[in-house]
């Protein structure tokens, strides 16, 4: 029982932080995308959107992956049923190391490029750690 709820402080955490990241993320494209374009080169523009879009996705197939650990806590789906979903996909790939052209994005660009690719690298752990526990007997 202990190491459930220690699981899910884990879980929990990783759902706030993912939740954070994605609201700045989004404010960052509302708010500011278009005035650094502007300051940036072609190739710079290209890299940020590449790494935005890089964001996007490893937020989405977080969130996905954290809400279906809800879902399940909540006795909404089984541990089986959660197993079967698409959501519990996460790439190790998308683990990827820093890219040094990222030293000409502005400093809150890298910084959310960091924290995304942690909260990812650590949320794969996490799953590891659930699957072992729903494999075991």
């Amino acid at each position: 029982m202990r190491q459930r709820q220690t699981l899910d402080v884990f879980l929990d955490k990783a759902y706030d932080d993912g939740f954070a990241l994605l609201l700045e993320v989004r404010d960052f494209l509302r708010d500011q995308k278009a005035a650094i374009d502007a300051s940036l080169t072609p190739n710079e523009r290209i890299l940020l959107t590449q790494e935005l879009t890089r964001m996007t996705r490893r937020l989405t197939d977080v969130m996905a992956w954290l809400l279906l650990r809800r879902a399940v806590a909540a006795g909404e789906i089984s541990q089986q049923e959660s197993l079967s979903h698409v959501a519990t996909r996460l790439d190790d790939d998308l683990v990827d190391e820093p890219i040094p052209a990222h030293r000409k994005l502005p400093l809150n660009v890298r910084s959310m490029i960091g924290r995304t690719r942690r909260l990812y690298g650590d949320v794969v752990k996490l799953k590891e750690v659930t699957v072992g526990r729903a494999d075991a007997p």
